[in-house]
């Protein structure tokens, strides 16, 4: 991060004296990085602060709420790829649970009752 912020400050300096040698002003875009850049760098610490927070707040929230649990698996099925996949190895997971109840002898019911978590999504 440091790197990034030196880069991004020192190119900033160039790009102000290539521009102002040939008398020209910066255009829009380089202004805007510049500024953003300007304000980054002093304030590192609270947006690195502020983002862990945030993901640890997430993960946080993700593992202690029922209702959230069953938004990102809701979620998590939803997605292009993965969702497909995440899908068959959660059916994958529940059957090859529910076939050994059956091989251990216990009824459709019971059985059907101890899978029931069994398959890690809230969704099925």
């Amino acid at each position: 991060m440091a790197t990034t912020a030196a880069t991004t400050k020192l190119s900033g300096l160039a790009f102000k004296e290539l521009f102002s040698c040939f008398g020209a002003d910066l255009p829009g875009p380089t202004l805007v990085v510049m500024a953003i850049s300007n304000f980054f760098v002093p304030y590192w610490w609270v947006i690195f602060g502020t983002t862990g927070f945030g993901i640890w707040f997430f993960f946080y929230t993700w593992k202690r709420s029922e209702k959230m649990q069953a938004t990102m698996d809701r979620l998590l099925l939803k997605l292009p790829i993965f969702g497909g996949v995440i899908r068959r190895a959660t059916l994958a997971r529940f059957a090859r649970t529910l076939a050994a109840m059956f091989a251990a002898g216990i009824t459709l019911v019971e059985a059907l009752d101890a899978v029931a978590g069994a398959s890690g999504n809230r969704v099925y």
